[in-house]
């Protein structure tokens, strides 16, 4: 399962480009294609730029439309993946993403797994979250620790029907903050989060 969030990144693009696109029209086909493109090869360098050049497309209230928050995590992700390379100090990676707190965010399909470590949405340790290991296809580097709290926290005693479906959410940043020492990463701390099941969607 190791490779499952790179796959859902560049499938991403494919899936919620192509339903949102016809809404907003902002971010082309052709666009997506020149994204996906670096994302399938960890090319995070590329990815950063060219994703931050999409989003700079959103003004004002466009900032709200799902195809920037979209582009938003994927964003954040190369730059955490970069700050987990050490491409990036903590506060440099910090100061690139900071002004997204309190903005929406749409992740990509990924699977539910009760037991998971890398680039799985699972339950946290005491229950009162969901919680994904974001990592790189090897998973030699560990680039975000994301804690998701639902808008129906009725729902994480049901949680364990997920199991094995592939969900997307939906949800808004409350904090984001750096840790490690010797492995960097973001540290994401996420509310209002909805969950959907891509089946069917």
């Amino acid at each position: 399962m190791r490779k499952s969030l790179i796959g859902s990144l560049a499938c991403v693009a494919c899936l919620f480009f192509a339903v949102a696109a016809h809404a907003q029209d902002k971010v082309s086909d052709k666009d997506f294609g020149a994204l996906i493109e670096p994302l399938s090869k960890e090319n995070w360098k590329s990815a950063e730029t060219i994703s931050l050049s999409y989003l700079g497309r959103f003004k004002g209230k466009e900032d709200t439309a799902d195809q920037a928050a979209i582009l938003r995590y994927m964003y954040i992700r190369c730059v955490g993946a970069r700050l987990a390379a050490k491409q990036y100090t903590p506060a440099v990676a910090l100061a690139k993403v900071k002004r997204y707190t309190g903005k929406k965010i749409i992740t990509p399909v990924l699977q539910y797994k009760s037991h998971g470590v890398f680039n799985l949405i699972t339950l946290n340790d005491d229950s009162t979250a969901l919680f994904l290991c974001g990592a790189n296809i090897a998973g030699t580097q560990i680039q975000t620790f994301e804690h998701y709290t639902l808008n129906d926290t009725a729902a994480l005693a049901h949680v364990g029907e997920l199991e094995g479906h592939n969900i997307r959410m939906f949800a808004r940043i409350k904090t984001i903050t750096t840790a490690g020492v010797t492995m960097p990463r973001f540290e994401i701390a996420l509310d209002n989060t909805d969950i959907y099941d891509a089946a069917e969607q």
